[in-house]
């Protein structure tokens, strides 16, 4: 696969047709708009990151795993970590800029926060929205409209990688 072709199982205005409606997106890796050596890259910086325990929810959600973090959004986004810009060169290209716009109908997109979560057996991320944002500081979340989830499993085979959208 080119890296200026994305393979997709449909056309972009039909997904983002399939996003308003359902609201949610679900494509495989074999048809989603990262290549595979784009999730590669995704997977190696993710492997350097520093993890910490989160069992507890900014929204009083539970989860139990663990949480690289690369852009924190509390007030106005931050990177907190230095490989964050290696990160945003892969999803936030002017590529991956076109098709957020074009699935969301969104004239500006902004990648607010970005993080690895790391589970292991017996982990899980608990049911939360992740627009709730923290009760202890209101109005954080506002703009906080889709999520995007690139879901990496050492456990499965390379065709198995999921690419998920969330509009909240």
């Amino acid at each position: 696969m080119s890296e200026g072709k994305m393979n997709l199982p449909l056309n972009v205005p039909d997904l983002g047709e399939i996003l308003r409606k359902d609201k949610y997106l679900y494509l495989r890796s074999d048809s989603n708009p990262l290549t595979q050596d784009k999730l590669k890259e995704i997977n190696s910086i993710a492997g350097n990151l520093d993890y910490e325990e989160v069992l507890d929810g900014d929204a009083g959600d539970k989860h139990n795993l663990l949480v690289g973090r690369l852009r924190n959004d509390i007030g106005l986004p931050e990177d907190s970590s230095k490989y964050m810009q290696q990160v945003d060169a892969v999803i936030n290209d002017e590529r991956m800029q076109h098709f957020y716009r074009e699935i969301t109908g969104f004239e500006n997109v902004c990648i607010r926060r970005c993080q690895v979560n790391r589970l292991k057996k017996g982990n899980f991320v608990g049911l939360h929205s992740d627009m709730q944002g923290d009760p202890d500081k209101p109005d954080s979340h506002l703009d906080y409209l889709f999520a995007i989830v690139v879901h990496l499993d050492s456990h499965q085979q390379e065709g198995e990688r999921l690419f998920f959208i969330v509009l909240e």
